[in-house]
């Protein structure tokens, strides 16, 4: 790997990663023990594949430069492309039959099919309540929620599967509980909330009120800390993968704890 940049689990647990330094998409089949790389697909070269996301047999990947999300199946094959309001993609992820697309340049979360038809959006500049300023990830979790990283205005954003918002918290500052350059954002089977600081090089975890639990890693190359990580993504097994951006590597952790 060069740069992994995005990072996407599957219902069977496998994990797609996208790589900006090689301009290329992984996916990691633990079921069947296989790896799969693409550097393109229907013979259009990926630019700068930033996120991704897998459902049943079609992967989905936003690319940044192009302005477009591409839907192609296993052999590379172009099922669709989402380019119709889209700027600038940044997140992805899967919310049952929808799909939800962070466009940072446009400050909004994009609600599409799973065939690439629209269907809604939500959101616009500003730093009121649901409200952003540069949104750059998204996840959901198992009660239908959506979590969004409000990158410059140094939050975390919720909401209900309808874009409703729900909550926010977090700030800027240079201390645990506070963000300087959030990324990632990923949510435990006990309902704790992670996120990634790049600048900060760790992961803290907040419980679903947005209290600070605990933080973890560190500025650094050794196992356990990280440099400019981006994305983060946690399976039903609480196995947590980080993308370690610039050590050209995936870190897995697991959380032990009881909830």
């Amino acid at each position: 790997m060069n740069h992994p940049f995005g990072l996407a689990l599957d219902d069977a647990g496998g994990l797609v990663v996208t790589d900006t330094g090689a301009n290329a998409v992984y996916f990691l089949d633990f079921a069947r023990k296989k790896w799969r790389r693409w550097t393109g697909a229907g013979g259009e070269k990926f630019s700068s594949p930033v996120a991704a996301a897998h459902h049943n047999q079609t992967f989905f990947v936003a690319d940044s430069a192009l302005g477009k999300v591409i839907a192609f199946d296993e052999k590379g094959k172009v099922q669709f492309a989402i380019t119709n309001n889209l700027e600038r993609p940044a997140g992805l992820a899967l919310l049952g039959d929808k799909l939800l697309i962070a466009d940072s340049a446009r400050h909004e979360i994009i609600v599409c099919g799973l065939r690439g038809e629209f269907i809604s959006k939500f959101g616009l500049r500003g730093s009121g309540d649901g409200e952003f300023n540069f949104p750059t990830h998204v996840a959901t979790d198992g009660r239908r929620q959506i979590y969004v990283t409000d990158s410059m205005n140094h939050r975390i954003q919720i909401f209900d599967a309808d874009g409703r918002f729900l909550r926010a918290f977090g700030s800027a500052g240079d201390g645990p509980g506070h963000f300087s350059r959030p990324k990632g954002v990923g949510v435990d089977s006990a309902g704790h909330i992670y996120v990634v600081d790049a600048v900060f090089g760790n992961v803290q975890i907040f419980n679903d009120q947005g209290r600070l639990l605990l933080d973890f890693g560190g500025a650094g190359s050794a196992a356990g800390e990280f440099w400019l990580p981006n994305a983060i993504a946690i399976n039903s097994r609480n196995e947590i993968f980080v993308a370690d951006a610039f050590n050209h590597r995936l870190q897995m952790f697991r959380y032990t704890g009881r909830e």
